[in-house]
C-alpha cells in the first residue's frame, strides 16, 4: 500500500526524491548535503530542547505559585480587617501563607 502511494506521489511530483534530500537541478544531479553542518545543528536543537525542557519544569512550578498566590491574596483581602488593608500587609501575609501552602500539603488544600 506504501510502495504504490509512492509511486503515485513519484509520478506527479517527478524532480521530488524519494528521501526528502530536495530536488534535482537542471543538470540532472542532486545538491550536495553539507553532513558537517548537520552534525552542527543537531547539536545545537539537542542543546536548544535540554534549555526548553528546564525552562518548562522551572515554568510549572512557578506557574503553581502563582496560582496559589492569586487565590490565597483574594482570601486575605476577604478576611483581613480594614485598619490592615493595605497592600503592603495584604503582600506579606499573602508571602507567608503561600511559604506555608507549598511546605505544608495541609495549608495547600485550603486554597485549592
Amino acid at each position: 500500500m506504501i510502495g504504490w502511494f509512492k509511486n503515485v506521489v513519484n509520478h506527479l511530483l517527478p524532480g521530488v526524491i524519494s528521501q526528502g534530500a530536495g530536488e534535482i537541478d537542471e543538470r540532472g544531479k542532486a545538491p550536495l548535503i553539507d553532513v558537517a553542518e548537520g552534525t552542527y545543528l543537531a547539536e545545537k536543537a539537542r542543546e536548544k530542547g535540554a534549555m526548553l525542557l528546564g525552562i518548562i519544569q522551572r515554568g510549572g512550578t512557578e506557574m503553581a505559585r502563582l496560582q496559589l498566590a492569586y487565590k490565597a491574596k483574594k482570601q486575605v483581602r476577604r478576611h483581613i480587617s480594614p485598619a490592615f488593608d493595605t497592600p503592603e500587609i495584604v503582600d506579606e501575609v499573602t508571602e507567608r501563607i503561600v511559604d506555608a501552602a507549598l511546605a505544608d500539603p495541609h495549608y495547600k488544600t485550603l486554597f485549592d
